[in-house]
């Protein structure tokens, strides 16, 4: 028999335990994701120019039109962020759990 404390069961409590060091490290491997993603954009931030400059013919003029690297990087950019996104909400113990969109659009609200 499982005695009854506080409104939880003992069970409950001790398994408890074991599931916090989980939610630790989750904690810690999100915010290390996202601590790599905003250095590697910053990363590649920083190169766009130098490799633009480093693109030059031989005779020091650019065989494109320099503007649109910068159009192509924010294009790749909103890209990127989409699928960052969709990846971290189809992860969502929410979405999971309730298995339709109806909460990830309750989140989308909430942010609007």
């Amino acid at each position: 028999m499982v005695a009854a404390m506080n409104g939880l069961t003992l069970s409950k409590v001790a398994f408890g335990a074991y599931a916090e060091p989980k939610k630790q490290a989750e904690a810690m491997r999100n915010k290390s994701f996202k601590i790599a993603l905003v250095a590697s954009d910053c990363l590649l931030l920083g190169l766009q120019p130098v490799l633009v400059h480093l693109s030059k013919n031989s005779s020091g003029k650019f065989s494109f039109n320099p503007v649109s690297v910068n159009l192509m990087v924010e294009v790749c950019k909103v890209i990127f962020a989409l699928v960052v996104l969709l990846c971290l909400v189809s992860s969502s113990p929410v979405v999971k759990a309730a298995g339709d969109l109806a909460p990830m659009a309750l989140q989308l609200e909430l942010i609007v």
